[in-house]
């Protein structure tokens, strides 16, 4: 404002004047202008640091602000940290009890930095490998059935018309014209009622999720147990059964058994087998008269891999009784068969479907059918044991 004041003044003063004072004048103004521009220039200078100084103050207000947090802070942290002394007092004083058990002289055990071991430092089992096999008992080598035929019945009655007598005899005709010989037949029927050979297991579904193996295990465990009752039922059945030649006047197993053999092919009957188990085998095959040397008759088959006694196989099987031979003819027994052996798994059982249970069940309706009695013989051997 001042600056435009003297340059009004100037013009007005310089209206009318010469060279001369107008020089004076204009210099005269360039002075004044100095001093206005270096007075202001001075007073913007003076405001500029006013300003600064104002602006300094409040940011070192802040920051004492932030020093004065920042050390309660410290202050208040520190008030929290406790001394060395004051934590090992505290944990004596949680560890009271544990103190005062082993100051007792009580069972405890202060778990210390070791060599880490299953026993110490693992609770629960390590990790299992399992075997893809299962130790289920073994199934007997042979089945009675592999020896026999099998016919089928369909109604589960079987009738077998057994010759039981006769009457005359064939005769030359000697003299011309007279009456030829006559002959008669006795018949009797045998009816034969099939049965059921059948076992059931029980078991949960949750059983079976656990165990994957379960289903086929079970059908190999239900089969060997199924086999095994067939077996002995069999076996006894013809053994008791049995009517064909069996007493003999040796002593030594070995003689024994060849004696009644040749009886019973005396009877016509064709013997298939020779069953015995592997005790009584080993009395016939350990017979030494001279030189640990057993009879001619004996043999062994490359072809069946079998002994066999007269050409007639031995089959050792473990469900035929110690000091017993079973000798038969195949052809005058059979097993029948209604419905052949099978295996179902169902819920639909008593009240499985309630508690989540499965029914296993193995069974066969089957008999064994001896056509004529005189096709077995059931032989007593003397045997060492």
């Amino acid at each position: 404002m001042e600056l435009e004041q003297e340059l009004k003044s100037l013009k007005s003063s310089l209206e009318g004047k010469t060279t001369s004072e107008i020089k004076s004048a204009i210099e005269s103004f360039e002075g004044k202008t100095k001093t206005l521009i270096s007075d202001a220039v001075k007073e913007s200078n003076e405001k500029l640091k006013a300003e600064f100084e104002i602006q300094l103050k409040a940011s070192q207000d802040h920051i004492d602000g932030l020093d004065i947090r920042i050390k309660e802070s410290h202050k208040a942290k520190k008030a929290e940290m406790k001394s060395i002394g004051q934590a090992i007092s505290e944990a004596i004083e949680e560890k009271a009890d544990d103190i005062a058990k082993i100051r007792r002289g009580d069972d405890y055990t202060i778990k210390v930095v070791g060599t880490m071991t299953t026993a110490a430092n693992l609770t629960g089992d390590p990790v299992a490998t399992y075997n893809t096999r299962q130790g289920i008992i073994p199934s007997q080598a042979i089945n009675f059935r592999d020896l026999i035929p099998t016919v089928q019945s369909s109604t589960g009655l079987y009738v077998t018309y057994r010759e039981t007598g006769s009457e005359g005899a064939f005769d030359w005709q000697t003299t011309e014209g007279a009456k030829k010989s006559q002959l008669d037949y006795d018949f009797t029927e045998v009816k034969l009622v099939n049965n059921f050979l059948a076992g059931t297991v029980d078991f949960s579904r949750q059983m079976m999720t656990n165990l994957p193996w379960l289903q086929t295990g079970l059908n190999r465990m239900l089969q060997r147990d199924f086999f095994k009752k067939e077996n002995d039922y069999f076996y006894d059945t013809l053994l008791a059964a049995a009517t064909g030649p069996s007493t003999t006047a040796y002593t030594v197993a070995v003689e024994q058994l060849t004696d009644v053999l040749m009886k019973f092919r005396d009877t016509d009957f064709m013997p298939s087998y020779i069953v015995m188990n592997n005790a009584t085998f080993a009395t016939l095959a350990l017979t030494k008269p001279v030189d640990y040397s057993t009879p001619f008759i004996f043999g062994y088959n490359p072809v069946t891999r079998l002994v066999e006694i007269d050409g007639v196989p031995v089959i050792r099987a473990s469900w035929a009784t110690t000091g017993k031979a079973l000798i038969f003819d195949a052809d005058y027994v059979e097993r029948v068969e209604v419905v052949g052996m099978n295996l179902r798994f169902s819920d639909q059982n008593k009240d499985n479907f309630e508690k989540n249970l499965i029914t296993a069940r193995l069974e066969c309706q089957e008999e064994m059918n001896i056509l004529l009695t005189g096709s077995a013989s059931d032989v007593d051997l003397t045997v060492t044991t």
